[in-house]
């Protein structure tokens, strides 16, 4: 569904919007999908504001998925001409009914609805429109938290063809959702920030079929958090994540998060630390396996470079950055249990390596590298002569965060030739093949695609302390290490700089508080606040040392 757009660069949708023609009508099909848990009579509004929408009724069609409860609910009569009920052969939960729904639909575009919402008679065309606008777009609309609410479908269904919904609903919450301060730090998604897919929730929101095959669907084992869960995933395919904010709609009462926000965060982590690294904060220990890895590497060998790789392979696992898989890409097939001569057969060190890492849980060993690695977020290419230190992998993932880039490129030399260590942004990858369908990209059309769409930098092995094993004489390497003096400086530079955004956030205040003038008490809690930075600065220069 890319058709003619050209793709975004990160997330900066506003820069590559084109406007819409002056003629333009809507030609998508879509279908809105609305998961139904003991509706009760509300789903009826929410219907009646469906069969006054604006977008043609031969485009659209509604499902509404009961997922069971006291009652089977029957549809009203106030309802869009395409309106089906179905219910879950299997399973149960939000996740398992939204699924549903989407599989047993067509549409082009897939709009997702609570059941108990109530939309303006635009709502879906302009969910629609943005896919005419921007490449690879999934949308999020605007909510509104209504608390009380006394009206018919039959009043809606006017109010909602007439434009004047907004006057049923006079008692509104005008409170600062957190959906609005990710917009707000972000300039409405237009700056690229690791955390701009969490605003992705399916309430309001509409991604295209396309996109929700390729990211999989919905998990349907999930109870919660089924929606974040997805929007990371649709990152990983290089979602452009839009804030549709021509398209609000009216929340009749509120929702389980808001009411239980901390039962639910706490149910949620261990189903985000297992499917999700970058849903932060969850992955709250070390040395632990997960379902999705941080960082997929792919290591290549062959007869020649076996005793090698057990040196290159043994460096990645035994860094700073434990959230780390190996496929180790090899002939392994080739070999076999016959009888040959062990100390003089040239395989033998693949027979070795394959003894090497048989009950290592981290490495897999595979005769062809992946095609893709989603929905695990980095991809690392690493020659078999390049030789990590404990620190190297942290620090390229580092850098490219920080700079937001879509590839880090370190080159070697090696007795074949040059050759680099290469980190792959996994979002930026499937962005640019979605754009380039069998094109086959590699080498320099494949890097020059990546910089159009998320940027490239290139580092020298001295700075990520890489280095080239095949200088060494020594095979496989003693890599007993201590991590506990690599981890301490590194919580310590952790805290320098939380101490240098300390003082800087302090002369912000100070000029701030100069210019207003003096007041009575602030100069005193401000000369404290000073002397506890400084303390506090001395005592990381103190460990540092």
């Amino acid at each position: 569904m890319t058709d003619s757009l050209v793709p975004v660069r990160q997330n900066h949708w506003r820069d590559a919007a084109v406007p819409l023609p002056a003629d333009w009508t809507p030609h998508r099909t879509v279908s809105v999908v609305i998961p139904a848990y003991n509706p009760g009579p509300v789903l009826d509004l929410t219907l009646a504001s469906l069969a006054a929408q604006d977008y043609p009724q031969d485009l659209f069609d509604v499902v509404v998925v009961d997922d069971g409860g006291n009652d089977a609910y029957e549809l009203p009569a106030i309802r869009p001409t395409r309106t089906r009920l179905v219910r879950p052969e299997t399973g149960w939960g939000r996740a398992n009914a939204c699924h549903t729904g989407a599989t047993s639909s067509a549409g082009e575009i897939i709009v997702w609805l609570d059941s108990d919402m109530v939309v303006p008679r635009d709502h879906i065309t302009a969910h629609v429109s943005w896919y005419d606008r921007v490449a690879d777009v999934v949308t999020k609309g605007d909510i509104t938290f209504v608390d009380d609410w006394a009206v018919s479908p039959a009043e809606v269904f006017d109010a909602t063809r007439a434009d004047e919904l907004a006057t049923l609903f006079p008692t509104q919450d005008d409170a600062l959702q957190w959906v609005e301060k990710v917009y707000e730090e972000t300039d409405d998604l237009n700056t690229d920030r690791a955390n701009v897919f969490t605003i992705y929730t399916g309430a309001s929101a509409s991604v295209s079929r396309e996109m929700y095959d390729a990211a999989g669907g919905m998990d349907t084992s999930l109870r919660l958090g089924e929606d974040s869960e997805l929007a990371y995933r649709l990152a990983q395919q290089g979602a452009v994540f839009i804030p549709a904010r021509n398209a609000p709609c009216f929340h009749l009462g509120r929702t389980t998060t808001q009411v239980r926000d901390e039962q639910v965060r706490h149910h949620d982590s261990p189903y985000f630390a297992q499917r999700a690294p970058l849903i932060g904060g969850r992955r709250t220990t070390s040395g632990r396996i997960w379902s999705v890895p941080k960082v997929r590497a792919v290591v290549s060998v062959d007869t020649s470079t076996a005793r090698l790789a057990r040196s290159t392979v043994d460096r990645l696992l035994c860094g700073l950055e434990e959230d780390i898989h190996v496929d180790l890409v090899g002939p392994w097939s080739t070999l076999h249990d016959e009888r040959r001569r062990v100390l003089d057969d040239p395989t033998t060190e693949l027979y070795l390596l394959r003894e090497w890492f048989t009950s290592e849980p981290r490495v897999s060993l595979v005769e062809e590298a992946p095609a893709t690695v989603t929905p695990t977020p980095f991809l690392l290419e690493v020659p078999v002569v390049a030789g990590f230190n404990i620190v190297s992998l942290h620090r390229l993932l580092h850098m490219v965060e920080r700079r937001r880039l879509g590839a880090l490129r370190v080159p070697l030399e090696s007795p074949s030739g040059p050759v680099s260590v290469d980190l792959w942004r996994v979002s930026a990858l499937n962005r640019v093949r979605r754009h380039h369908p069998g094109g086959g990209l590699a080498g320099r059309e494949l890097q020059k695609a990546v910089d159009e769409v998320w940027g490239v930098w290139w580092g020298t092995p001295k700075e990520f302390k890489i280095f080239n094993l095949s200088t060494r004489s020594t095979f496989p390497e003693k890599l007993i290490r201590s991590r506990g003096a690599e981890r301490k400086a590194l919580e310590l530079r952790r805290e320098a700089a939380k101490t240098a955004k300390l003082r800087k956030e302090l002369l912000a205040i100070e000029r701030k508080l100069a210019k207003a003038g003096p007041r009575p008490g602030v100069k005193g809690a401000l000369k404290d606040l000073r002397q506890d930075v400084r303390r506090l600065a001395k005592a990381v220069v103190r460990r540092l040392r």
